[in-house]
């Protein structure tokens, strides 16, 4: 954007709460009504704003806002409008009473969806407020204002006869979510049961997103468990102010996003997946943890391939060719062994403008497992976990049994160790070999932790290739070759990763670890002081998280409960 520009001026509007809302749902029709509500509630605000503002839509910056948008025009119930909506005023007063006059209607509009008598609650509930603000980039500079009125809260005076918890947790809540929306929204069928005929009629549970009735029926008698479990997926867009300071145009900006939101709930739909909430940089979504069998498909995806693929669509939707000089066009330098150690799908060139990258929080549950608290991990993954890193995904799983593993992936964008764990889920079925291989390296941790000790300090990971061809040296490791290589090649991912990103650690920051003569014949191997504050030992922490998480993929058999 230039900087010259001068300043215009802007009223940003906010919808909320959101959060709040959202954490009051206990199945996956509640989770997505009550996403929703917002959604339709920007949507309705742009509507109505468009028909009484100079400029009418042409003056709405973000969401972007086009009637006649074939995106915008399909009653599909995926939610596409975010809580953030600006636009360009040159009337702001006038326009801004015409803002707080239409924020009043919207809400009594939502109001009567839930019935009569409910108008002074949910105008005291719902958080619409409206700000009048000078910019030079109205995305960027809307942020701190609007920040600031979603912390004036008006609160109903009475949470006894609360509207939202009757339908959103009820007994029955599929049958008033679906009345809801055929007679409040006017869409004609479930938006999310669309391809399901068998769930035409109402919304598909849990149950049936993960696929475990289909699996039962597939493997009576041992059905693998990753059919019982589900994944709520959240992410959101890194260093996207960086990215919005070199557009020419902000709604150009907000074209994109809206383009991407459409294209990865389509893809989230073929995957067997349901969509929340898309809107602006931001996913929010349930899906299985492998995809809906289908018949066009030989090769079906787990979770982790459509995280990959939501993330190249998300590279390709940001993409932006420059255009060629004389300069760019000499053939590139020559790749040196240092520059080849993380090499990118698709590095950008000189010609290319860096696209903004894809952060992710995932929390893999039990089916049964309350919705709601899984949203709260999946929140708590994404902002204190992957977003830390940035390009970054971050993975909760908790079994039934309550073992669990947890681990962040950075460089997502990269060929790092998602590939490698793709990978590996896919040729590990009933493979034994993984819980060796875990059980050893603890055993041999003194010994492994000097060597990624010495990577760290020096970039070389021969050392750690040494140890791995030595303690897995016996016939039976040698049918399993292939399987060990790739355990290895996850923990110099990682290190090679850490290396790029921070740079090599001096000595004194990683400390020495004796090796003892002998090692203990113990299961766990003899104790290393301090190990969570360890900077080496946190690598073996980590390769063992993501190795009880390939494993998990290849259990087979009924949970006790449901045995």
């Amino acid at each position: 954007m230039n900087q010259n520009q001068t300043k215009n001026t802007y009223i940003g509007i906010t919808i909320g709460p959101i959060y709040d809302t959202i954490r009051q749902s206990s199945t996956p029709a509640a989770l997505w009504a009550s996403s929703y509500i917002f959604s339709h509630s920007a949507k309705r605000i742009c509507e109505k704003i468009s028909k009484k503002i100079e400029g009418g839509e042409k003056a709405i910056v973000s969401p972007f806002f086009e009637s006649s948008n074939p995106l915008l025009s399909k009653d599909d119930g995926i939610g596409l409008f975010h809580d953030r909506v600006i636009f360009e005023t040159h009337n702001p007063g006038e326009d801004l009473k015409t803002v707080k006059s239409v924020l009043v209607e919207v809400k009594d509009e939502i109001a009567k969806l839930f019935g009569q008598d409910h108008e002074s609650w949910f105008q005291k509930y719902l958080q619409f407020h409206a700000v009048v603000f000078d910019a030079k980039n109205p995305l960027l500079d809307s942020s701190k204002y609007l920040d600031a009125i979603e912390l004036r809260k008006g609160f109903p005076e009475t949470e006894r006869q609360n509207p939202l918890i009757s339908v959103l947790d009820a007994d029955n809540n599929n049958q008033l979510i679906r009345d809801f929306i055929k007679k409040g929204l006017n869409l004609p069928d479930w938006p999310l049961s669309m391809g399901y005929d068998e769930y035409r009629n109402k919304q598909p549970d849990m149950e049936f997103i993960v696929g475990k009735e289909a699996e039962i029926k597939r493997h009576p008698q041992k059905p693998e468990k990753s059919y019982s479990y589900y994944a709520i997926v959240q992410s959101d867009g890194d260093k996207i102010g960086d990215y919005i300071k070199e557009c020419e145009d902000p709604k150009t900006f907000s074209k994109k996003c809206l383009e991407f939101c459409s294209k990865a709930a389509t893809a989230i739909q073929d995957y067997g997946g349901v969509t929340i909430y898309a809107g602006g940089d931001d996913l929010l979504f349930i899906a299985p943890l492998w995809e809906r069998p289908n018949e066009t498909r030989d090769v079906r995806r787990n979770i982790l391939q459509l995280i990959r693929d939501l993330q190249k669509t998300f590279k390709n939707s940001f993409e932006e060719k420059k255009p060629s000089t004389p300069e760019t066009e000499e053939s590139p330098a020559p790749e040196t062994e240092e520059s080849t150690i993380l090499e990118t799908e698709e590095s950008p060139t000189p010609e290319t403008k860096k696209p903004p990258t894809l952060s992710f929080g995932v929390a893999i549950r039990y089916y049964k497992f309350p919705l709601y608290e899984a949203f709260d991990k999946t929140y708590e993954l994404l902002f204190h976990e992957a977003k830390v890193n940035r390009d970054a995904c971050a993975i909760s799983l908790r079994k039934h049994s309550g073992q669990s593993a947890e681990f962040v992936i950075e460089n997502l964008s990269k060929k790092t160790s998602m590939s490698s764990l793709i990978s590996i889920i896919e040729n590990s079925k009933q493979d034994v070999i993984l819980n060796s291989v875990q059980s050893t390296l603890w055993k041999f941790r003194k010994l492994l932790s000097i060597a990624i000790g010495k990577a760290l300090n020096t970039g070389e990971t021969l050392f750690i290739e040494n140890i791995f061809d030595n303690i897995f040296d016996s016939e039976i490791h040698d049918k399993y070759s292939s399987r060990i290589d790739q355990a290895r090649d996850l923990l110099i991912e990682m290190i090679d990763t850490h290396v790029k990103e921070n740079g090599r650690e001096s000595k004194k920051d990683v400390p020495e670890i004796d090796v003892p003569e002998e090692y203990s014949s113990k299961k766990d191997g003899p104790k290393i002081e301090n190990e969570e504050d360890n900077k080496v030992i946190k690598f073996i922490y980590a390769l063992d998280a993501q190795l009880r998480f390939v494993r998990f993929f290849s259990e087979t058999g009924m949970e006790e409960r449901d045995a």
